[in-house]
Order: C-alpha cells, then structure tokens, then sequence
C-alpha cells in the first residue's frame, strides 16, 4: 500500500470524525415562535411560543410545555409535550377538544418524514390504546422504545418542507372517539405530540464514511490481487 495511498485514508479518517453528528435541534429553527391552539385543554387559547429546550408555562399557567429534541440515525426529532397543572387535562365534556401546533419553523428545507401522538395520564402514554379516526397506526415510541405503544406514522411525503404542523381534532362530546382508542378523558392529565425531520441530503459524516468503506475496500481487494499475483509469479519461477 503506498504511502499516498495511506495518507489519502487518514485524511478521510480525519473528515470523519471532524464532521460527526449534527446536534438534534440543528434543523429547527431555534428562538423562532410557533402556533399554539387548545380547545377545552382546558381553556380555549391562542398562544405564540417560542422554540427552545426546556419547559414553559402557557393557557395562563394551566399548561405546562416541554420541548425536547432528539436525533437519532440521520433524523432529528422535537417533542412536545403538554401537561395540566391541575387536574385534567378536559375540564368541560360538553364542548370540542382539540390541540394544533403549527408554523415550527426549520432552518432549511427537509422532508416531514413521521408524526406521532398519544395522551397521557400522570405524564405516562395512557393505556389501552387502540387505532381510531386519525390516530393510526400503533407502533413502538421511537424516542423510548422500551415504553408504551404509541400513535405513529411514517410520512411517505418526497416535497421539501420549511415548516410543520400537526394537528389533533378537534373531537365533539362525548369524545366517543377517544373512547374508542381506549383513553378516558375523564383521566387524562396531558397530550404529547412529536415530528421528525430528514435531511433530502446525507449528512457530510454519512457521505465521508460511505467514500472511506470504499476506499478501504478498494485497497483490500487491490492487496488481495497482488498477493494472488506475487503466489502466481513465485510458482513460475520454480
């Protein structure tokens, strides 16, 4: 293996490790505000809220929102988590209930590739959870595979996309619906709802480490070849 060929190698290696991962909440924009609106959870609002890690207080403190973010493979997750308070998360049976999210904004164009969802009681995915209406279908939460099932689906959408939205409801008393998929609004104290991202391009480390495998390869078989040969030659002159 000749030397140049070698420091071709480590240079690669070197780009590799250089680039890494892109930190979770590289694709959202952060400190950018997005679109709150709750019916019956457990007012009725509208509230800007601005995109960051941690946890806020909004409906007039009756909700608290934590915002995560998660990358995992070559996707970046956020997670929204909404929690009551006080109580319940449904205060009033006889009107709608509903939770939109919309305008989280990204920093460049990507593909919407999964949304997923589920209530909660005492911060916990409720259960039994059955597929109904929208809400379909149950899988594994890949944010906490050894948890409980939840509601998520793989987008199969190709158009880029600057900003997303998510939207649960609104549901009509007596939220027969909800029954249905097995949670009791008459426990549950939260709703989570989440959104991956997926860059239209391999992340520079992904490309990096596919033309080094190559490289690498390439160099084995090329040794391999003249090892062969060397064998070949030696038996000749015998």
């Amino acid at each position: 293996m000749s030397r140049h060929v070698v420091r071709i190698v480590l240079l690669l290696v070197a780009a590799t490790v250089g680039t890494g991962n892109r930190e979770a909440s590289a694709g959202f924009l952060i400190g950018s505000t997005f679109h709150v609106v709750g019916t019956n959870t457990p007012t009725t609002f509208t509230q800007d809220v601005v995109l960051s890690v941690g946890t806020t207080l909004i409906d007039g403190d009756r909700l608290t929102l934590t915002q995560s973010f998660f990358h995992i493979g070559n996707s970046d997750w956020l997670n929204l988590r909404f929690e009551a308070t006080q109580g319940l998360l449904s205060t009033n049976r006889n009107i709608p209930w509903g939770m939109n999210v919309s305008n989280v904004q990204l920093t460049t164009p990507e593909l919407y590739s999964a949304k997923m969802a589920y209530w909660t009681i005492a911060g916990e995915p409720a259960e039994p959870i059955y597929p109904f209406g929208q809400f379909r279908p149950i899988l594994p939460n890949p944010l906490d595979p050894e948890g409980r099932n939840v509601y998520l689906a793989y987008l199969q959408g190709t158009n880029l996309v600057t900003s997303l939205t998510q939207n649960a409801g609104p549901f009509t008393p007596s939220y027969s619906n909800i029954l249905d998929g097995g949670m009791d609004p008459g426990k549950v104290t939260g709703f989570n709802m989440a959104f991956q991202i997926t860059p239209a391009v391999p992340e520079p480390s992904s490309v990096v480490s596919g033309v080094m495998g190559g490289v690498i390869l390439a160099l084995v078989k090329l040794r391999r070849s003249r090892a062969a040969g060397a064998r070949v030659l030696g038996r000749n002159r015998i």
